[in-house]
């Protein structure tokens, strides 16, 4: 018949309920154990139901496609005595099958006769686990290709024993987003777009047991670590050869729901806004970037190139670190540098209107700086950043450029500089991008200048694109 974990369709259900009505009625004359309660709860033809279990403990779970995974379907008269939910029973009226409504497909009539035959039991509460399967929108690469990105009607991911399913409160625009939709980064489509997400747990599977429904949670980008390779035994699990990317070779979360690996999952520290949640991904890299590949110490001067999402992290990190931080832009980042000042860095750097270097030699008695982060991913920032160091000074690149790059190489050997490039982020960085996060060193929410439905997604591209504000958000569920 049913086994626990299995995944059936409403139709299969209903077909068993009606091979079995020919044995009783499970109507208000019906034993207290056989009668349907909560009729408000309904499964409709098209929906999945998820078989929790046998003939001893409730099993069957049901979805009303717009309100669930909540507790609220009780099977039996004296539900009370088996419901543990702070006391709260909901409202119960016994509806014999002969009062469901085949037209629209609704099953409940029939629970009474599944009852009967173990399929449901009384006094169980019956989570709401399946969801309308039926689909959700969501942002999909369709095909290789420029362009070939539209809202598609997808099927709503299933769990996993390890495996979390999120409902996405926001989700960041990212330049590889904007890569993938012009086919300039590869990408396996068809697959649902979006990786800086933040969420709450709606589902877990079976071997998770750290984390709940209604934590709030954000997700690293890797999926399918080999876990025994050098990279991931030694913390860099980015550099994974089996590594896949959420949003490239699997589906991400520009999309009501996402499930992912519960190792991949980290919940957010209590009171941070889903919006600023959106951005610990981000901050995870430039955590990494600054405290482990550039090494700041306090008292040192850190230059940041470039203030957009990247940049102004990058330079809270440093800030928090001790270091004394400087962020330069263009004049067209005007409203970016005024952020900067708005977060309290304390030299801000209009690069058209401003002599930098002078800037940095003044602060260092004319030594040049310590550490420079380019973040801005401008082929000439490169040059820039090898003349502002002092001797045995570290360069770490963050943005990308998308091209071939001319360094000063002599220059480089000569004042024996350290340069290093940072991606993605080992499990110690994003331990401390939350701790930091936590304690307000780091602010991500008033990063996030632009929030669209995923309707508008064509509009927030363009916007990215045009450099308007910071970070732009999608809002799937908005």
């Amino acid at each position: 018949m049913f086994a626990r974990g299995d995944h059936v369709d409403v139709h299969d259900v209903f077909g068993l309920a009606e091979s079995l009505s020919q044995t009783g009625s499970a109507g208000d004359d019906a034993p207290a154990d056989q009668r349907l309660v909560d009729p408000s709860q309904t499964l409709r033809r098209g929906h999945d139901v998820d078989i929790l279990g046998g003939a001893d403990d409730a099993i069957l779970a049901e979805s009303d496609g717009t309100d669930h995974r909540k507790r609220d379907a009780l099977l039996g008269e004296p539900a009370a005595q088996g419901f543990e939910d702070g006391g709260h029973v909901p409202r119960m009226h016994p509806v014999p099958p002969q009062q469901v409504d085949q037209a629209s497909g609704d099953l409940f009539g029939h629970a009474g006769i599944l009852a009967r035959y173990g399929i449901i039991r009384k006094t169980q509460y019956v989570p709401v686990i399946a969801g309308n399967r039926l689909g959700m929108r969501a942002l999909v690469k369709t095909r290789r290709g420029p362009g070939n990105v539209e809202l598609q009607d997808w099927p709503e991911p299933k769990v996993g024993p390890r495996e979390v399913l999120i409902e996405i409160a926001a989700c960041g625009i990212c330049g590889t987003d904007v890569h993938i939709y012009h086919d300039t980064v590869s990408s396996e489509p068809p697959v649902v777009l979006g990786h800086e997400l933040s969420g709450v747990v709606v589902e877990v599977g079976a071997e998770v047991d750290h984390l709940k429904a209604g934590d709030a949670v954000s997700a690293e980008t890797h999926h399918g670590l080999c876990g025994v390779c050098r990279y991931c035994r030694t913390g860099f699990p980015r550099h994974c050869r089996a590594r896949g990317t959420i949003g490239r070779r699997v589906d991400g979360a520009f999309a009501r729901y996402f499930k992912t690996d519960v190792a991949r999952v980290y919940a957010l520290p209590p009171g941070v806004n889903p919006l600023a949640g959106a951005i610990t991904e981000p901050l995870f890299t430039c955590t990494h970037a600054v405290l482990e590949r550039g090494e700041v110490r306090a008292g040192e001067l850190a230059v940041v190139l470039g203030p957009g999402a990247m940049g102004l992290l990058a330079a809270q990190v440093a800030r928090a670190a001790g270091a004394t931080v400087v962020v330069a832009g263009l004049t067209a980042d005007a409203r970016r540098l005024g952020l900067a000042r708005d977060l309290g860095i304390p030299h801000v750097v209009d690069l058209e209107a401003e002599d930098l270097e002078a800037l940095v030699r003044g602060l260092t008695d004319g030594y040049g700086a310590d550490l420079v982060l380019e973040c801005s991913g401008a082929a000439p920032a490169a040059a820039l950043a090898v003349r502002l160091l002092r001797k045995q000074g570290r360069l770490v690149q963050v943005g990308l450029v998308g091209s071939a790059v001319a360094l000063p190489l002599d220059e480089i050997t000569f004042n024996a500089l350290d340069v290093r490039g940072a991606v993605g982020a080992t499990a110690t960085a994003k331990e401390t991008a939350l701790r930091l996060l936590a304690a307000g060193a780091v602010q991500t929410r008033p990063l996030v200048t632009h929030q669209y439905p995923l309707e508008a997604w064509r509009e927030a591209f363009t916007r990215w694109e045009a450099r308007e504000g910071v970070k732009h958000v999608l809002i799937p569920t908005g």
